[in-house]
């Protein structure tokens, strides 16, 4: 069976990958769709804003009292293939063999005050949403009875039934900031902030099983199919059912702003922060033979088992991408530092951004198994002339899944219209990757020594509408 367990992060939202990225939580990048649409966090002044850039709370136009609410969608596309070669072993094309489509949602709220005193504005702000979601399904289809004239791995019939595997947890973050603005001239102010962001605990549940369906249990039926045994059909990875608990942690973000006339620099610093993880001894074990002796008429079994790592021993490429994804499973979660720098050029008749520019850099300790990285966006906002807001944007990330999975890039739209108090926005972001990985789920008479195609889409979908009081 094909499952591939290494992949995927980004962090998500970055991303694309799904099996990896749910070791240590798939994350939205954003959680406002006119930030999401125009591509970069540091356009949000609502009070999702916290987590990121806790000076832009007193950004814009502001009233005493503001609430936000955003649905947040994210689905992935995931298909795993395998090179099919001609009769002169010359690449002939990509043959799929799964493809699964996973779809996670969840809500995020924020609330945020505005007091003017004397010529400072005081901004406070409170938010919670969904931080990382380790929700994660995965099925792929048993090989039938049909032999291959090749030896390939292709589906076979008869249908057998499927190997899944299912994840499932979310660690949620509140957030609780200020921001202290003051207008210096006419033509410059600025402003600073900071937020206490704390990740509460979760528990994980995941299960691998084999559904096999219900004919093949029937004696006659197994017979007339000649499929008496189907042990040869699906792959000896032990099933398991586990949980595990991830404790909370919490961290501070700093943010600082300058304007003059309709420029705006913004400067931001998140700290690094551990989620502990008791999955300590977590491994996957395949079961390559079963030995029945009988004593005096009573049957002793004993059963052989080896670690998954072991069947490719001659293949240290696969050894490798197992290896890496076990030691991140069962590792802490090490949420990386953030330094943030962005440029942006404000609408004067909307006192909001136009266009920004924007730079991430996440850095991890050395120790750690996830490279640093950096993420780069663009983004524009245009009004029409019936007042509806139209975004647009472009990101690029590195991965910090090197030498694994390549970088990212994406591409991210939204639009937005105001109703007396009332705005309303929709923001979407989509982007595709490429990389490779090996078969977890191998059939060990059938053993493929080579790495799978692994292609997945993702899109994120956000719609945010928000009340000024």
């Amino acid at each position: 069976m094909h499952f591939r367990l290494l992949f995927i992060l980004m962090f998500s939202i970055l991303s694309a990958q799904t099996y990896y990225q749910s070791s240590v939580g798939m994350e939205f990048s954003s959680f406002n769709a006119r930030a999401l649409g125009i591509g970069s966090v540091f356009s949000d002044r609502s009070a999702f804003c916290l987590a990121y850039n806790p000076s832009n709370l007193s950004m814009g136009d502001n009233h005493h009292f503001s609430v936000i609410y955003s649905y947040l969608g994210n689905s992935m596309l995931e298909r795993r293939s395998i090179i099919v070669k001609d009769s002169f072993d010359d690449y002939l094309t990509e043959a799929d063999y799964v493809r699964n489509i996973n779809y996670n949602d969840g809500s995020a709220i924020g609330l945020k005050y505005n007091k003017d005193i004397k010529e400072v504005q005081l901004s406070l702000g409170i938010s919670y949403f969904p931080y990382k979601s380790y929700n994660y399904n995965y099925k792929e289809e048993i090989r039938g009875s049909l032999p291959s004239n090749d030896g390939d791995i292709f589906s076979r019939d008869p249908f057998l039934g499927n190997q899944i595997l299912e994840s499932e947890g979310t660690q949620y973050l509140y957030s609780f900031g200020s921001s202290l603005s003051w207008e210096i001239n006419k033509y410059i102010s600025m402003s600073f902030g900071v937020s206490l962001n704390t990740i509460k605990d979760a528990v994980i549940a995941e299960t691998m099983n084999i559904d096999t369906v219900d004919t093949i249990k029937d004696a006659v039926i197994a017979e007339t199919m000649n499929i008496n045994d189907i042990s040869g059909y699906f792959s000896d990875i032990i099933p398991y059912d586990i949980e595990y608990n991830l404790d909370g942690s919490s961290f501070f973000t700093f943010g600082y702003r300058f304007q003059m006339n309709n420029y705006s620099f913004g400067l931001s610093f998140e700290e690094s922060t551990k989620i502990t993880n008791d999955l300590n001894d977590f491994s996957y074990n395949y079961l390559i033979d079963t030995i029945i002796e009988t004593v005096e008429g009573v049957d002793d079994t004993t059963f052989i088992t080896i670690p998954y790592t072991e069947l490719y021993e001659n293949n240290q490429i696969i050894v490798d991408y197992i290896s890496d994804y076990l030691e991140l499973k069962t590792s802490d979660i090490q949420k990386p530092e953030k330094h943030g720098f962005s440029f942006s050029i404000i609408n004067p008749d909307k006192n909001d951004i136009s266009f920004i520019l924007s730079y991430e850099k996440y850095k991890y300790d050395k120790s750690y198994l996830l490279n640093s990285n950096e993420r780069y966006s663009i983004g524009i906002e245009h009004y029409t002339i019936n007042n509806t807001a139209l975004r647009f944007g472009l990101e690029y990330k590195t991965s910090p899944f090197k030498p694994y999975i390549s970088s990212t890039s994406a591409f991210t739209f939204g639009a937005g219209y105001k109703i007396n108090n009332f705005i309303f926005d929709i923001g979407g972001r989509y982007s595709q990757i490429e990389y490779n990985f090996p078969d977890l789920y191998p059939v060990i008479d059938n053993l493929f020594q080579n790495l799978d195609i692994i292609n997945e889409s993702n899109f994120i979908f956000i719609g945010s509408v928000s009340y000024k009081f």
